[in-house]
């Protein structure tokens, strides 16, 4: 039923340079560790026995209801204790589905983790999405963030991991992170069955204006599905007692409202209630406070009012009317997501030569020409004298454009390896080929190193990814990133190097955004 957003966060780890790995030899202490997981929104487990006689049900999300911002994403670290000790940075994501329902992401542990990771292995991974910068436990958001057409509901969640097994490995599977929505969705609903009437209007009469991006018990739990709704419900009293109108979503017969949790039993003179004006055989008729989130028994509320809390949907279903009252049907659902995620991205998609071609191309825009090497290889080659810098004789080379977004950067990446460099040439004229950009760490200019020279433009570049440890032998991972303005704390969207279903370059792995270079001997 669902589907989810692969996430992986690659870091660098203090790992015991003791450990044997499946090549026999020791990994350096700063080869980078991966960590991949999932996300889903999920539901919270159920009290159903408070509930009455109508039994929940599970239903899944709308479009707005599933969104998920990039720029509003963030994924924080935490001690098992709960100190926090950092976000992931530089963020990579790009889609694993033709339908962009699904993500898959690439961040950098903080320092502050990778430290300590051999004294202490279990931390907390907590996601925040769409919400405000931070990452405690006071952490809020308002009611106007909940607007279907231009806002999202915040969501959060938890799991506890031992990362252990980064010690010895260069990659770790955490399995899925459960999100829940901070927020409850109402439902006003006309059944099908009552003809000649509609829905007119629909306003409740108390509301809070914040809410709480966190629910109670985020600092006890090792994950998202040890908190139960009752458990979980955690009100912010910022009263808003100005009857606010519920949103039309099928006309004369289905109004909404999505609400930050909202404490009824403790305010009981300021319960929630909700009023109706219909049309009914031609007349107008209204019934002030004549929703109540209560139990219905014969279509009429009794017992004790029900909070209104989190991730969780309330619906009054309008089964008739009759003299001086409504007759309903009270239904408290659990809210599940839907089967595809909304991502939503607000840039320019850049206009780029994809894939990358190899040196031999002919770059003249008929693809027939080009050959491809049957796989992408790189080997060390010593340096000509002592002193000098790495030889790029040996490395993988190819060729790139980007003629737009004016302006806009990009740059290479390599995924899992620190035994290269990367150098970037811009071709001024067919004779000369200007250094805009590498990775060497002697590099004083820069302007070389922070990668504001790789701007679209109508020209070519050359790209060359260079080993720089002769007794490497493994993969590593080439992708190219791009970033724009808006995206922020130096997230970058990894888009290149591949065709719709197939990677152009032959044995170059199975992710079509990156080419698997095979370093070998010489």
């Amino acid at each position: 039923m669902f589907k989810y957003i692969m996430i992986v966060v690659a870091g660098i780890t203090l790992a015991s340079c003791n450990a044997i790995y499946e090549n026999g030899t020791c990994l350096p202490l700063d080869e980078p560790r991966e960590v991949n997981f999932v996300l889903a929104i999920d539901t919270p487990q159920a009290t159903r026995a408070e509930w009455g006689a109508t039994e929940p049900t599970d239903e899944i999300g709308t479009t707005f209801e599933n969104r998920i911002l990039p720029e509003s994403l963030r994924v924080s670290v935490y001690t098992a204790d709960n100190n926090y000790l950092g976000d992931i940075v530089d963020l990579i994501y790009w889609p694993i589905t033709d339908d962009g329902t699904r993500y898959q992401f690439q961040g950098r542990l903080p320092q502050s983790v990778t430290e300590n990771l051999e004294n202490t292995s279990t931390y907390k991974f907590m996601v925040f999405a769409n919400s405000a910068e931070g990452s405690n436990a006071t952490l809020q958001y308002s009611f106007n963030e909940l607007d279907m057409n231009n806002g999202a509901i915040p969501m959060w969640g938890v799991k506890q991991v031992d990362l252990s097994g980064l010690l010895n490995g260069r990659s770790q599977s955490i399995g899925v992170i459960s999100l829940l929505r901070a927020a409850a969705k109402v439902e006003v609903i006309l059944d099908s069955a009552l003809a000649d009437c509609e829905i007119d209007n629909v306003t409740i009469n108390y509301h809070n204006r914040v809410g709480y991006v966190l629910p109670t018990g985020w600092d006890v739990v090792e994950d998202t599905k040890a908190i139960d709704r009752d458990g979980g419900f955690r009100g912010f009293r910022s009263l808003h007692s100005t009857p606010h109108s519920l949103t039309e979503v099928e006309a004369g017969k289905k109004f909404v409202i999505y609400l930050p949790e909202y404490d009824n039993q403790l305010f009981a003179d300021y319960e929630a209630k909700l009023s109706v004006d219909v049309t009914y055989n031609g007349s107008a008729l209204s019934f002030p406070d004549a929703l109540q989130f209560k139990k219905y028994v014969d279509g009429r509320p009794t017992g004790s009012v029900d909070n209104i809390g989190r991730n969780t949907i309330y619906r009054f279903r309008i089964t008739k009317v009759a003299t001086g009252a409504l007759v309903l049907n009270y239904e408290v659902a659990d809210w599940e997501r839907s089967d595809e995620w909304e991502w939503v991205q607000h840039f320019y998609y850049p206009n780029y030569h994809n894939p990358v071609l190899p040196d031999t191309a002919t770059r003249d825009g008929d693809s027939s020409n080009d050959v491809y090497p049957d796989q992408p290889t790189m080997k060390y080659t010593s340096p000509n004298a002592v002193g000098d810098i790495v030889s790029e004789d040996g490395a993988f080379s190819c060729w790139f454009q980007m003629v737009g977004p004016i302006d806009q950067n990009w740059l290479p990446t390599l995924r899992n390896s620190l035994n290269c460099e990367i150098r970037v040439y811009k071709e001024i004229d067919a004779m000369t080929r200007e250094l805009v950009y590498t990775t060497e760490e002697s590099e004083t200019d820069a302007s070389l190193k922070d990668g504001s020279r790789l701007v679209a433009y109508a020209g070519w570049y050359n790209i060359k990814v260079i080993p720089t440890d002769p007794s490497y032998t493994g993969i590593v991972r080439f992708g190219i990133t791009y970033t724009q303005d808006w995206m922020g704390a130096g997230s970058r969207y990894l888009l290149i190097n591949g065709e719709v279903d197939h990677i152009i370059w032959p044995n170059s792995g199975s992710e079509p955004r990156i080419i698997d270079i095979q370093q070998v001997t010489n």
